[in-house]
């Protein structure tokens, strides 16, 4: 809870106005008492190791520190517990977003997070750090702690943002894995040099579409209207961002790093709490939610299920959409399947031997397209939709993902004392300018907030005192909003 809120509170339940200065300052009081001091926190961070350990030896716990005037400085942490790896190596797909988000507590660092996706869809946690600041060499740290833990999977995705520092460690730790770049990323780094409406009609059909001939059939249209956009993506975004081009080894079409991103906000109320507190608090956070899936997992197995319900309830959805044209059959498995999306008719080549179709949706997803569902549903006995589903999506591997425990610690009281030889302190960080934010400042092109401004004259909505046209109705309001017809360029 931050000040201003607990002053709130304060005077809604006891009818006190405390200054907010004072607040402040008792709302620090309370939090060392809760937590204690913030530097003894990193001094602790041994016998939290030690504990983890004991508990879990398989698990990855590294500290790092290095001497800074006669002082040793804490740099940076990895944790990965045993639950994580066996549960990603054995139960989900070889996908990871990787992603860091700034913490606001009195540490100013980064944490960073490895996450991947269950059968169920999913946000799965692999590995989490915190370090000082996004660098080349603490990525390279963290890439190869989380090599060291998970190894090279066969298929291994990697998806990042247009972070150059984790761009670089993700080719040098994984020269083999296939690395995706986030498109929302990369198409506001895009609308930085190139506005029109030409750009945007066709680089989000070409992200989207599985298939190639779609792809360039979009980038032509972008070629036809400035060759330099080309380059300029082929020069800067090299790493993959087309579904097109994904390999189908993963069997995961995500675009965006939104999984990676989902996870800073779930642990949002988190990244204030000092670094020891953060280790565990996300551990504990870990826990819980592996017991609730374990148990979910454990009811999937008992009503004796293949493939897991909201994978089967999506694609039966699906199929109920499908307006189909024709089948032409080459055999039993082999057919010609015809279906009219948006109004225009799509022939596809659909195989049910080989689990490939011509759209390249199943080949990529592990579940069958809508060409491949229309086929298996016209065929009369034994084909099930749920045969024809990849054991990614199975109860057996989402089973496996949550077979192990994150291990339960007790209060840092009852820890192990670890004597290193030395008195670990924070790192001095350079401050930032100004009061401090706890809120990430959003660009341009994302969304704002929908909340409205009530004017305190005539109490309508969407506009200030001082811009009220009742107050002032020789003043013209500007026209906020970017026409076409406005322009007096082409776009």
């Amino acid at each position: 809870m931050t000040s201003i809120a607990l002053k709130k509170r304060l005077f809604e339940k006891y009818h006190v106005d405390i200054d907010y200065q004072r607040v402040l300052a008792g709302r620090r009081i309370a939090l060392d008492h809760i937590f204690g001091k913030w530097e003894d926190s990193f001094e602790c961070l041994y016998s939290w190791q030690a504990e983890v350990l004991r508990k879990c030896p398989t698990s990855i716990v590294v500290i790092n520190h290095k001497e800074v005037e006669g002082q040793q400085q804490f740099t940076r942490a990895f944790v990965c517990f045993r639950a994580c790896i066996y549960g990603f190596l054995s139960g989900c797909r070889p996908y990871l977003s990787v992603d860091a988000t700034a913490l606001n507590g009195k540490w100013k660092g980064q944490l960073a997070v490895a996450c991947g996706v269950d059968g169920h869809n999913w946000l799965y946690h692999v590995a989490y750090a915190v370090f000082d600041s996004e660098t080349k060499e603490n990525w390279d740290w963290f890439m190869e702690n989380l090599k060291s833990a998970i190894g090279t999977p066969d298929g291994l995705v990697i998806c990042t943002d247009a972070c150059k520092g984790l761009e670089t460690a993700v080719h040098t730790v994984f020269p083999t894995a296939e690395h995706r770049e986030c498109f929302r990323h990369m198409i506001m780094n895009f609308r930085k040099k190139y506005h029109g409406k030409v750009f945007e009609e066709n680089l989000w059909p070409a992200a989207y579409t599985y298939s190639l001939a779609k792809h360039n059939h979009h980038m032509d249209k972008i070629m036809e209207a400035n060759p330099e956009a080309i380059a300029y993506l082929d020069e800067w975004h090299s790493n993959l961002w087309s579904r097109s081009k994904f390999s189908m080894a993963c069997k995961c079409d995500y675009v965006m790093n939104n999984i990676a991103e989902s996870f800073n906000s779930m642990i949002k109320k988190l990244k204030g709490f000092p670094v020891l507190e953060l280790l565990d608090a996300l551990r504990e956070w870990l826990m819980v939610r592996f017991e609730i899936r374990a148990k979910i997992a454990e009811k999937f197995v008992r009503r004796h299920l293949q493939i897991l319900p909201r994978i089967t309830n999506m694609m039966n959805n699906r199929s109920r959409g499908i307006v189909l044209v024709g089948i032409s059959r080459s055999d039993d498995c082999k057919a010609e399947v015809t279906i009219k999306i948006h109004g225009y008719n799509w022939k596809h080549c659909v195989d049910l031997e080989k689990w490939e179709c011509s759209c390249r949706r199943w080949q990529v997803t592990g579940q069958p397209c809508l060409h491949a569902i229309a086929f298996i549903t016209s065929i009369r006995g034994g084909r099930e939709i749920d045969d024809y589903v990849h054991e990614y999506y199975s109860v057996k591997s989402f089973s496996n993902a949550y077979a192990k425990n994150v291990p339960t610690m007790t209060d840092k009281k009852q820890w192990p004392v670890v004597d290193v030889g030395f008195k670990l302190h924070p790192r001095v960080l350079k401050k930032a300018a100004g009061r401090p934010r706890t809120q990430r400042i959003k660009s341009a092109f994302e969304s704002i907030s929908k909340r409205r401004h009530k004017c305190p004259e005539c109490k309508e909505l969407g506009h200030l005192l001082k811009t009220c046209p009742k107050l002032h109705p020789e003043r013209k309001t500007r026209n906020r909003y970017f026409l076409a017809k406005n322009c007096t360029f082409e776009i």
